[in-house]
């Protein structure tokens, strides 16, 4: 099933995250993720993980964190864009 290829990719980058379940919601294309992951980073890559997988246009996030850390900001770059365009928009 889907869930379990989700799983299994997650598992593949060798996170500390224990509990870890996926499920899959094949109408919706979403995918929910839960655990208890060690790190925000630890967090954040399972969710990269399993969202950039084919036919999963969205994540549900329900892991919980044991060392608080500030989330990680995304940019979706845009045409046009430039990596000095990007840091005065991201940073000032």
């Amino acid at each position: 099933s889907v869930a379990n290829i989700l799983l299994r990719r997650i598992q593949q980058q060798n996170l500390q995250i224990s509990n870890l379940k996926v499920k899959y919601n094949g109408s919706t294309d979403t995918a929910e993720i839960s655990g208890n992951a060690k790190t925000q980073a630890d967090r954040e890559k399972a969710i990269i993980a399993i969202g950039n997988v084919q036919n999963v246009a969205k994540v549900i996030d329900n892991i919980d964190i044991e060392e608080d850390a500030p989330e990680s900001t995304m940019y979706t770059v845009k045409s046009g864009d430039s990596l000095s365009k990007i840091a005065q928009d991201v940073y000032g």
